[in-house]
């Protein structure tokens, strides 16, 4: 589904159709998409595999909006006033093939628009539905238990699928910008290393990602995406097996991505780094069952050229195993 404004009344969809303007594309191939791809599967960050023929299902609903414009470390004024909101209901599905090896599948279904001021008024660019699904396989080949205490260790390595649609228009018939369309086109690997240490009620986790990106729709390449996480958290209530248990955590989050290419040549603005800090929550009323809330809020911006840096990613969700 795609839109330039819409609205909905009475459960039907409206759409109000607009010429594009053309200084609204250019700012749409500057996004750094990388925190909504990387927050689909939050188990990816960690060391703990599922246990053997374990099924574990999932649903998280994630957010990320960007509305102040950089250029490298400064913030700077813009005049069309743009954001861009991106929207992902997100399901996974792991099994344990065995106790080491976890199998995992994640499809997301994503809303995502670019808003700006032009000489027609507030104009609305986006589209709405599958995006690029991702295999995920998990293998711990590391695992230290003593008493109250365990390390685990994990490599994991995945690809990304190009099932979202890449030749979405515009009501003027123009193809939406590559960042706006659902999926990239091209089937892009990533590897990783992901290591978890708990010990009684503390927990610390630390992973690292790499994520290549290769020529998709519109001779377009999105930068390879390179990440560093970790994170410290607490539970705080543990009630007698079975019984419910509760935590938080609180980390920093690193992301690194090169430029952009399109037809063979990098854009200039395209690129960089984030650095975040992160907070979560968990709430486990019954073992096979955990809610998740959580969020990130950038501390650092370091972009190539000018483009809108995050302004915040948050994510809600829920997981049962069984």
């Amino acid at each position: 589904m795609k839109y330039d404004s819409c609205m909905h009344e009475g459960g039907r969809h409206r759409r109000s159709l607009r010429r594009e303007v053309p200084a609204v594309r250019p700012i749409a191939l500057m996004l750094l998409l990388s925190s909504a791809a990387f927050a689909q599967n939050a188990d990816r960050r960690t060391g703990v595999t599922l246990f053997q023929e374990g099924t574990a299902i999932g649903l998280n609903y994630i957010r990320v909006e960007r509305s102040k414009l950089f250029a490298g470390t400064t913030r700077k004024s813009d005049p069309l006033d743009r954001r861009t909101e991106a929207n992902l209901l997100v399901g996974n599905l792991s099994y344990g093939v065995t106790p080491d090896l976890t199998l995992g599948f994640s499809i997301p279904f994503l809303e995502r628009d670019l808003k700006s001021d032009t000489g027609a008024g507030r104009t609305r660019l986006g589209d709405t539905g599958l995006g690029d699904v991702s295999l995920l396989a998990k293998y711990r080949f590391l695992r230290i238990d003593a008493d109250r205490r365990t390390l685990q260790v994990a490599a994991v390595l995945g690809v990304e699928l190009p099932t979202g649609q890449t030749d979405e228009r515009d009501a003027a018939g123009s193809k939406l910008p590559p960042a706006l369309q659902l999926g990239s086109g091209s089937v892009d690997p990533l590897l990783g290393i992901a290591a978890t240490q708990v010990f009684g009620r503390f927990v610390l986790h630390g992973s690292s990602f790499y994520k290549l990106n290769l020529e998709g729709a519109q001779d377009f390449e999105r930068g390879d995406l390179f990440t560093l996480d970790m994170a410290a958290g607490y539970r705080f209530y543990q009630a007698k097996f079975p019984g419910p248990e509760a935590g938080f955590s609180l980390g920093l989050s690193w992301e690194y991505s090169s430029r952009a290419r399109t037809n063979g040549s990098s854009l200039a603005n395209s690129g960089g780094q984030e650095l975040f800090a992160n907070a979560g929550l968990f709430l486990a009323p019954r073992p096979d069952l955990v809610f998740r809330v959580g969020f990130q809020i950038p501390i650092y911006h370091d972009l190539n050229g000018e483009q809108l840096g995050t302004d915040l990613v948050a994510v809600v969700g829920f997981e049962f195993r069984f």
